[in-house]
């Protein structure tokens, strides 16, 4: 299917941030990334992140920190 979403778990989306699994909780609790809770997976997180949202929030704070340096 052409219109199939890549979901990344909470470690993975950590990974490409750069940042701890919590982080990336507390991220979906604020709103700054969408998530999901996909059923319980034992002892890993049922949380997950599509991956063009986490390429959309590196952009995002690329162009912010830019613009940042540029005033």
């Amino acid at each position: 299917m052409e219109n199939e979403v890549e979901l990344l778990t909470t470690q993975e989306a950590a990974q490409i941030l750069r940042v701890t699994p919590q982080t990336i909780m507390n991220m979906i609790r604020r709103g700054d990334l969408p998530g999901r809770k996909i059923g319980a997976r034992g002892n890993t997180s049922p949380w997950r992140i599509p991956r063009e949202a986490v390429i959309k929030y590196i952009n995002f704070d690329a162009e912010e920190s830019n613009v940042k340096a540029s005033t």
